[in-house]
């Protein structure tokens, strides 16, 4: 029977009680979604990882919590989808891990696969990142500051540019702080317990129908609901500690060397090269460049700096019309495209734009900006949202901005004027730790808030018929001392995509004996 027919009715899974969704069970298949437990440990062939909680998930990936075994340091671990074309990204991977660092850039600390009931999966372990939105919804603004998060999350994207890497999913989804763990008190009577002291939720997954029961071996007992660390931020930092901005999720990332034409966009970031050309009957491709990455940067921006209650683009059905408002003009490349006439019959000029702009800037100052501050945005924030690609100016260029140098004035009474303590910040966003499905859309959210529907058109390929039933490999690691593996876990052969390199993490620490 194929397994493209079972549906959640098969399944006794109830999420009306969950507070955020998880991923669909329907994502563990035959090349889907790696099925993982708590308590699994994960060998590579440096180390072993204790996975502890989920924190996040996507179409193409589930991320998780874990401990190195090795050093007891704590990590992140994301493990892609077995049917997934992350080609561009391991290239991007490689290419951050063999040259200069940023500190806005995750530390690539592993890279292996993990060979399961649905195929072989790369795995990737990187230092752990609080995600942006909701760690400033509890961080204040006195003691955060929403420019310095802009000029880190500036700086990331010139140090990608300048590598030679286009992002390609530049929102607040994929933007975090470092989140430094081995401040996290181990005690001697529970070494491995989690330091975020948050309840583990799962949902059960029990076949109540004979063709899931004859796919139960691709699925997980159970559905784990991811943990919010944006919470627990401030208790794993100093006061003098500095906010450390990071941007992750390279799915749709690529090196400029090898250009990508790309499937699509999320809807909220897309550029407007991409958004007139959907107007044809015969559409060209797109690629990813730079100058998507700057559009993507310019939204991400007011968004920080409004507190995440005002946009830019409302996201209406006539998004097109409202990049072209907010220009003020059309370019004259743009005159062959049937949906250029369409703009021309509505209002579509400097004078409406000024209006525009004059009510982002009002927006601006009721979260908190001083005048002379959101008109210094204001003014940089038009130079980046042009709807001709190459008139945006670069990341570079960006961070030179005049806006970047301006400080908060000191009031008559002598306080500085800083955001509203009413402030909300994009407590209705979801870190996108990983790149959404690109087929049918499908819901996509984690921890941190709603659900939204990609628009990426398949990338897929043909995965290779499975066995009826799945055999673990035997065991290739010895158990270390004192961490025995639960009887129920198999352990898995790994073979590393990318050529050896070292690493502070687990290094020097425990090296498996050759097979």
């Amino acid at each position: 029977m194929a397994f493209e027919t079972l549906e959640l009715e098969d399944f006794a899974y109830d999420t009306d009680g969950t507070l955020y969704p998880s991923e669909s069970p329907l994502s563990y298949y035959p090349g889907g979604l790696h099925p993982v437990t708590m308590g699994t440990i994960i060998s590579s062939a440096k180390t072993r990882y204790h996975v502890v909680h989920k924190l996040g998930h996507g179409g193409y990936a589930t991320v998780w919590l874990v401990q190195d075994l090795s050093s007891s340091t704590w990590l992140a671990l994301r493990i892609r989808m077995a049917r997934c074309d992350g080609a561009g990204e391991d290239e991007v991977l490689h290419s951050i891990r063999s040259k200069p660092g940023s500190p806005h850039l995750p530390d690539i600390l592993d890279v292996f696969t993990i060979d399961g009931p649905n195929g072989r999966h790369t795995a990737i372990v990187t230092d752990v990142i609080a995600p942006l939105g909701s760690t400033l919804a509890y961080v204040p603004e006195e003691r955060m500051g929403s420019k310095s998060i802009v000029r880190g999350i500036v700086e990331a994207v010139a140090h990608l540019h300048g590598a030679g890497i286009i992002h390609g999913d530049l929102h607040v989804g994929n933007i975090g702080l470092a989140m430094d763990l081995r401040k996290a008190k181990v005690k001697p009577i529970a070494p491995l317990r989690c330091p975020v002291r948050s309840e583990a939720r799962v949902t059960l997954l029990i076949a109540e129908t004979p063709r899931a029961l004859a796919q139960s071996s691709h699925f997980p007992p159970y559905i784990v609901q991811a943990t919010d660390l944006g919470p627990h931020y401030e208790d794993f930092r100093d006061e003098t500690d500095t906010h450390v901005v990071k941007v992750f999720d390279f799915g749709n990332a690529h090196l400029t060397e090898r250009p990508r034409p790309t499937g699509g966009f999320l809807k909220s970031i897309a550029p407007p090269e991409w958004e007139i050309v959907q107007s044809l009957e015969r559409r060209p491709e797109v690629f990813f460049t730079m100058a998507s990455d700057v559009w993507a940067l310019g939204l991400l921006m007011f968004g920080v700096m409004s507190g995440g209650n005002h946009h830019l683009l409302p996201g209406h059905s006539s998004q097109l019309l409202e990049m072209a408002q907010l220009a003020g003009s059309i370019p004259s490349s743009w005159n062959s495209y049937p949906a250029a006439k369409t703009l021309n019959s509505h209002d579509v000029s400097a004078r409406s734009a000024d209006d525009l702009w004059q009510r982002h800037r009002t927006a601006l100052c009721e979260s908190g900006l001083i005048d002379e501050d959101a008109g210094a945005l204001i003014a940089l924030l038009r130079r980046i949202m042009v709807l001709e690609p190459s008139a945006r100016p670069s990341a570079a260029q960006i961070l030179r901005d005049p806006w970047f140098s301006i400080v908060a004035k000191i009031t008559d009474r002598g306080e500085v004027q800083v955001a509203s303590p009413g402030t909300r910040y994009f407590t209705d966003t979801a870190p996108n730790y990983a790149h959404p499905v690109p087929s049918a859309p499908i819901q996509h959210t984690n921890s941190h808030g709603m659900a939204h529907h990609s628009m990426y058109p398949s990338q897929n390929v043909p995965f290779a018929p499975q066995p009826p039933t799945y055999q673990p490999p035997p065991p290739v690691h010895p158990a270390i001392p004192g961490y025995p593996s639960p009887p129920h876990i198999a352990p898995f052969t790994y073979a590393s995509p990318f050529p050896p390199t070292r690493s502070p993490v687990g290094s020097e620490a425990w090296v498996p004996p050759h097979a």
